[in-house]
């Protein structure tokens, strides 16, 4: 089967390893390759921001967090297990684990939940899915797609991020501005993340050679210029958080645009006149790399089956 998957960052890329190695033909169209990408920018650690607790989001969650733990083997893949920790009520926060994974968090005088993360480094992850799709015999194209009735193939799959606001004709899609901060690392061994405010989420996602600490989630706001005082007010709490950040050295903002919408959209459909199947994977707010694996497996057994999947809710703030 011929397959134009729209989209080439970690949704796009990872839909199509999976269609790939069902033995499709895939090319890969964007108008912008990594490093250039969305999905360059951020912490990607291995947590389900964002997402509500129903069925569907739950089991794309599990089943990215299977493959996550294979890939973490393989040190090409930049996928490393490291212990964490998240601030918050055990029963609130553990929600997505799995039982075995689940332990209260040492110390300390508020509720949290501790277990197995992965930290996915996006400077080793992105080039490793391409190199992954051009040795299953992908392709990729450069070029800027205004509709997808543009695009020539019997199956068009739309991984497109804030671009499917028009090429899907989908206004429920809007930009969710995030700013994070590179610190050098003061020798931290865990993961940290405190979502008890959805609007400022605070992590720390320490990678060895650095540090991604973070961050904001803002609505509607598109400017991609660091913000100081958002930069200042996400050190303090990251500080209050993990004092020993207090050391580190300030290295660098990075500003990037999550695609958000009220909930994921997975979704197979046929055009009643051509004939032709229009997939969807987008939507995913600050939950793309974990929910990457999850989504694309499900969309392929939906492409095999063509009956549509179920919808994931997303928690997007006013």
């Amino acid at each position: 089967m011929q397959c134009i998957v729209l989209g080439a960052g970690v949704s796009g890329l990872t839909t199509a390893v999976c269609l790939l190695r069902a033995g499709w033909r895939v090319r890969v169209v964007a108008e912008r390759h990594s490093p250039h990408t969305t999905s360059d920018v951020p912490a990607a650690f291995f947590f389900p921001y964002g997402t509500a607790r129903d069925p569907a989001t739950l089991g794309w969650v599990r089943a990215s967090h299977r493959v996550f733990a294979r890939l973490a083997r393989d040190d090409a893949t930049g996928v490393r297990a490291r212990p964490a920790t998240a601030v918050g009520d055990p029963s609130d926060v553990g929600w997505w684990l799995p039982p075995t994974d689940r332990r209260p968090a040492p110390g300390g005088a508020r509720a949290a939940i501790a277990f197995t993360s992965f930290v996915i480094d996006m400077r080793r992850y992105m080039p490793w899915l391409r190199r992954t799709v051009a040795a299953l015999g992908g392709r990729f194209e450069t070029r800027q797609v205004a509709r997808l009735a543009d695009l020539d193939a019997p199956v068009v799959v739309c991984c497109a991020g804030l671009g499917a606001r028009t090429l899907a004709g989908d206004p429920s899609v809007r930009p969710v501005r995030g700013q994070i901060l590179r610190v050098t690392d003061p020798g931290l061994s865990e993961v940290v993340v405190d979502e008890s405010d959805p609007t400022a989420p605070t992590y720390v996602v320490p990678r060895g050679d650095d540090c991604i600490v973070g961050g904001t989630f803002e609505p509607g706001r598109t400017d991609l210029s660091p913000d100081p005082e958002a930069r200042a007010a996400v050190l303090a709490r990251a500080r209050r958080l993990v004092p020993r950040l207090c050391g580190a050295h300030f290295l660098e903002d990075r500003v990037g645009l999550r695609p958000g919408r009220p909930a994921v959209r997975v979704a197979v459909t046929r055009e009643p006149a051509t004939g032709r199947t229009i997939a969807f994977d987008y939507g995913h707010g600050g939950a793309g790399v974990t929910l990457s694996w999850g989504c694309a497996l499900a969309l392929r057994r939906q492409l095999a089956r063509g009956r549509p999947t179920a919808t994931g809710q997303m928690r997007v703030p006013p």
